[in-house]
């Protein structure tokens, strides 16, 4: 895999501290010229910064030296130092260092004349060349990171041909274990999603430290122009982190559903990978790529999409009345399951204390005076039976 990125990188200009520091001491000085505000020039500038012992030779008074003009004690008065310099060298009161920055800005083309008397040219066709030579360079890496993957997609299917590949893994189905090793892969198949991202996610919602992970990337998606689909459980709409989160998605033209309860965790990229957890801690997930499961998947997920409330802002009251009668009647099916509390606060993507408050108030509304009663009276209410999102009634049955 030969790359051909390097004469990009090396071809982009270069600007060092000191020499971007010169230039705009330059541009100050020829602003205040214009007003009228005397400026020293870069030499000058340069000799008055430099400490007594750091000058040169011939820019410092010792003890003892005669006063300029006249020769050291003992030499002839036609005599040349021996450090004398000819006349067309640097000045000497400019330092090294500020001689190194004008030859920068001169070989880049934003200076020219003499340091003695600078001119300042535009900076715009060196910015525009720069942001060529930057477009370029992210062209060729993209390129450069396709021809990487092809390449190592090759020599992974001749690893798999080759029957040493473990049990637990294949190439249509792959084990990834830890936090940190499921993260990546996640990221790096949304970085080569091209068309569209479906995602489902049980509960209600994220936390505020995975929604500042996670926003911006999905935002980036959008950007790109990908379609991202998103189902979640009723209760993200009453949850503010969630449901700002939602509202941030839509404003960059995500598609926002949500629904009573559903299958666990999903993320399908393009149709063609899918992503699912294999532990309740999302310790381990496994990547689908097999065509056919990953066809079911993405059809359980539009008969799910299909079934749910859009999410819109705009949606109005009839909405979120829907959505509140939807979880109380999910909670009320729940209950007659007979599972512990801790499952079914699970299953309607509810926190345990929210569980119990809406089991609270469906045997205040039943006039149930226990579990046991609750579930005959909604069964004798038979509100499992209509099946039409009805919430329980407010009275007794």
């Amino acid at each position: 895999m030969s790359s051909s990125v390097e004469p990009y990188i090396t071809d982009l200009p270069v600007i060092d501290d000191e020499a971007a520091q010169l230039y705009i001491q330059l541009a100050d000085r020829s602003c205040a010229s214009d007003h009228g505000v005397s400026r020293p020039s870069p030499k000058a500038a340069a000799a008055d910064t430099q400490p007594a012992d750091a000058r040169p030779p011939d820019a410092q008074l010792t003890e003892g030296q005669p006063p300029e003009g006249q020769p050291p004690e003992g030499q002839p008065a036609d005599a040349q130092p021996a450090d004398a310099q000819p006349a067309d060298a640097q000045p000497a009161g400019a330092s090294n260092s500020t001689r190194r920055a004008w030859q920068q800005l001169e070989a880049l083309g934003l200076v020219d004349g003499s340091m003695d008397a600078p001119r300042v040219l535009d900076p715009a066709p060196l910015v525009r060349r720069a942001r060529s030579d930057l477009q370029r360079k992210r062209l060729q890496l993209e390129e450069e990171a396709e021809r990487a993957r092809i390449e190592l997609d090759r020599i992974r299917a001749a690893y798999v041909r080759s029957g040493s590949m473990p049990a637990s893994a294949s190439a249509e189905l792959e084990v990834v274990q830890g936090h940190e090793n499921i993260t990546a892969a996640i990221d790096e198949a949304f970085a080569d999603c091209r068309r569209q991202l479906l995602r489902a996610l049980p509960g209600g919602g994220r936390t505020a430290a995975a929604l500042e992970d996670v926003c911006p990337r999905d935002i980036d998606l959008l950007r790109r122009g990908i379609r991202i689909r998103a189902l979640y459980q009723h209760p993200a709409r009453f949850t503010a982190q969630a449901r700002l989160y939602l509202e941030q998605l839509e404003a960059h033209g995500a598609e926002v559903r949500t629904l009573d309860e559903f299958f666990n965790q999903l993320i399908v990229v393009d149709r063609r990978l899918a992503f699912l957890p294999a532990a309740d801690n999302s310790s381990v997930a496994v990547a689908v790529r097999q065509p056919a499961v990953v066809r079911f998947l993405v059809d359980v997920f539009d008969r799910a999409w299909i079934r749910a409330i859009p999410f819109a802002r705009d949606a109005g009251r009839a909405a979120h009345r829907e959505a509140v009668d939807s979880t109380r009647l999910i909670v009320a099916r729940l209950v007659v399951t007979g599972d512990t509390d801790e499952v079914c606060a699970r299953r309607a993507g509810l926190s345990l204390r929210n569980y119990r408050e809406h089991v609270r108030q469906l045997m205040a509304q039943m006039g149930a005076r226990s579990r046991s009663e609750l579930g005959y009276r909604i069964a004798q209410a038979r509100l499992l039976e209509n099946g039409n999102g009805t919430c329980v009634p407010s009275g007794r049955s």
